[in-house]
């Protein structure tokens, strides 16, 4: 078992890691966190689900993970609640507007 260090390490890697995505892939995985589907996030951000699984296969890349487990795994260990709130201002999504 991780120690609280391990936890801490853990979390600030996550965060680095999370901060290293655009925008919008931050507002894709935060979409992912709240279980929203391709075709739902697609409708929600006006963008075709083909543009929206770009977005999520880019951000996975990012972070380096193969599984969507995984990437909501990085998301919740860097603070991202799902429901738009983040653990500090720059991966926070509740304000985010994209033209």
């Amino acid at each position: 078992m991780d120690g609280p260090g391990g936890t801490l390490q853990r979390r600030q890697k996550a965060r680095k890691l999370v901060d290293g995505l655009s925008i919008r892939e931050r507002q894709i995985l935060a979409f992912l966190l709240e279980g929203h589907s391709n075709k739902s996030m697609a409708n929600s951000l006006d963008l075709s689900p083909r543009t929206v699984e770009d977005y999520r296969l880019n951000a996975m890349k990012k972070l380096g993970v193969n599984a969507m487990s995984a990437a909501i795994r990085i998301g919740l260990e860097a603070g991202l609640d799902g429901s738009g709130g983040a653990a500090s201002a720059s991966t926070s999504f509740s304000s985010v507007e994209l033209s």
